[in-house]
C-alpha cells in the first residue's frame, strides 16, 4: 500500500514550478538585451540620455 502525503506532493509540485520557470542562457541574454534598450529609450542609463 503506498501512502502519498500532502508535504511529497507540494514538494513535487514545487519541484515542477521550479523547472517550469527557469530560463535557458539563450533566453536570459535576449531578456537582458531587451530591457537594456527599454532602459537607453526610457532614459534610465547613461547611454541612452541625450
Amino acid at each position: 500500500m503506498l501512502i502519498i502525503t500532502w508535504e511529497v506532493v507540494r514538494l513535487k509540485k514545487k519541484q515542477e514550478y521550479k523547472a517550469k520557470n527557469k530560463l535557458s542562457a539563450t533566453q536570459e541574454v535576449l531578456y537582458q538585451r531587451e530591457f537594456k534598450r527599454a532602459d537607453q529609450a526610457g532614459g534610465f542609463t547613461e547611454k541612452g540620455r541625450r
